[in-house]
């Protein structure tokens, strides 16, 4: 059986939308070079193949140069999928699926039409699709994988597994590659639930790989394509840190409705004009109108979650105390027909439900009916935000044995009026560690008083502020 590697690559520009570091030095050698390196490690592959856009040859060139890699170029273009994809991947940079819609980390690599005919051309049974700046792609879990798919190729039409972002690669039949064509469909939108054809999870399915525990159980971004994952990686490889933050997300909303804001359209701006990777609004939608719709739209903001939290409008009434169910209702609706009409993904739509004793009973139709209209739905558990708030949890999910609070490292609250809190269970605001306008948000975060914080819980005292004592939240991530 023949099998072949494909790396596509873009020098300009990630699979995220930030700037394409596949020149960069890591280590000694540059990002896609060790991408390449590692993929020839691999004893299972027939050939490895370097894919990039034709004006892009002569930087393609440099980085095969030496090495028993074929160069390969195209004037196809972007997927179609490339702006949802990239939108919907920010929210689960860590994690191999559970992206919004469905997506994976499969799809931010995935580009059929090249593969495909690639795996034609090669004659080849198999195609392996390998993220360019996979530099800590692992050959002998790729091998591995290989040899599955070559053992179970009569029954299914491709291979993958469960690691972190960049460590492995799906594996494709080419006849399903030309599937995906026809179908314009990505992996994801394949691999995904459709509750009008239920079926098992894929991974519970022989196109899965079994990986070892330690593989499957690993968590954090290994393709060098944002700050945070380069500081990653070269921890690895270097065991130094490198500064950054282009993957900063900011999401706008939490404790009222940021629509109500008069310069809510200002502050979108201004993360966009600063840069900043990916941007969320969160909102009940009661006011988001042709306006709203327009700031949205027009600044590419990511994702639109809004709190819905029923399926009728009886028990959105009792939950919000208010009767706009269907209003909210007709306003996303106009929110889908202005995408359609601008012909844009963004804002990506995540309708959210609270799983609560009142909700238990629309929770499926919920799901459902989201799922099938624009591919996400969200099922949060409520918090009683450490005691402060009623308790409208069906049980309490934390686990028996406490562990380090992981928002404290990775969250910051900003609250309306500038204050900056220890963490998001602060709503009240009560225990401010300072504000933005008496200091940076850089300094705030690296203060005394959060540093404090994140020790303590890493020694295993959860005191060092009141609301950790009574916290049932701290297991998140």
């Amino acid at each position: 059986m023949k099998v072949i590697a494909v790396v596509t690559a873009d020098f300009e520009r990630g699979a995220l939308g930030t700037r394409s570091r596949l020149a960069d030095d890591l280590g000694g050698g540059t990002v896609v070079r060790r991408t390449l390196e590692r993929v020839l490690k691999c004893e299972r592959v027939a050939s490895v193949h370097l894919v990039v856009d034709t004006a892009q040859a002569a930087a393609g060139q440099a980085a095969v140069e030496g090495l028993a890699v074929k160069l390969e170029t195209h004037h196809a273009g972007d997927v179609p999928w490339f702006n949802y994809v990239r939108s919907a991947r920010k929210w689960s940079l860590d994690a191999w699926r559970g992206g919004l819609g469905s997506t994976c980390v499969f799809d931010e690599s995935l580009h059929p039409w090249l593969l495909e005919a690639l795996g034609r051309r090669e004659q080849a049974d198999g195609v392996v699709d390998v993220p360019a700046a996979a530099v800590l792609l692992d050959p002998r879990l790729l091998d591995a994988m290989i040899g599955h798919y070559e053992t179970t190729a009569d029954d299914v039409r491709m291979t993958f597994t469960q690691s972190a972002p960049g460590l492995s690669a799906a594996i494709y039949s080419t006849p399903l590659l030309g599937d995906l064509v026809k179908a314009c469909h990505s992996a994801g939108r394949m691999m995904a639930y459709n509750p009008a054809q239920p079926r098992r999870d894929m991974i519970m399915l022989p196109c899965f790989y079994p990986p070892e525990t330690d593989v499957r159980r690993a968590f954090g971004r290994c393709v060098a394509d944002t700050d945070a994952a380069v500081d990653r990686i070269a921890a690895c490889l270097r065991e130094c840190r490198v500064a950054g933050g282009d993957d900063v997300r900011v999401v706008l909303g939490g404790f009222g409705d940021p629509l109500l804001h008069p310069e809510w359209p200002g502050y979108v701006r201004r993360c966009r004009e600063a840069g900043i990777f990916a941007v969320a609004v969160r909102t009940p939608a009661v006011t988001l109108d042709k306006a709203a719709i327009d700031v949205l739209e027009e600044n590419q903001v990511d994702v639109l979650n809004v709190l819905l939290d029923a399926a009728t409008p009886e028990t959105y009434r009792d939950l919000h105390q208010a009767d706009h169910y269907d209003r909210v209702l007709a306003n996303l609706d106009a929110l889908l027909a202005s995408h359609q009409a601008r012909q844009q993904p963004q804002p990506l739509l995540a309708c959210e439900m609270i799983k609560a004793r009142a909700t238990m009973d629309e929770i499926e139709p919920f799901y459902d009916k989201w799922i099938g209209k624009v591919g996400s739905a969200v099922i949060v558990g409520p918090s009683d935000y450490a005691g402060q708030f009623v308790d409208r949890a069906v049980m309490d999910m934390a686990p028996p044995t406490r562990f380090a609070c992981e928002r404290l490292f990775t969250r910051a609250l900003v609250l309306a009026d500038g204050r900056v809190t220890v963490c998001d269970q602060d709503y009240r605001g009560r225990h401010a560690v300072g504000s933005l306008a008496d200091s940076s948000l850089a300094a705030l975060w690296t203060g005394e008083t959060l540093t404090a914080t994140r020790r303590s819980h890493q020694a295993g005292t959860y005191d060092a502020m009141p609301l950790c004592r009574s916290c049932r939240e701290w297991h998140r991530p």
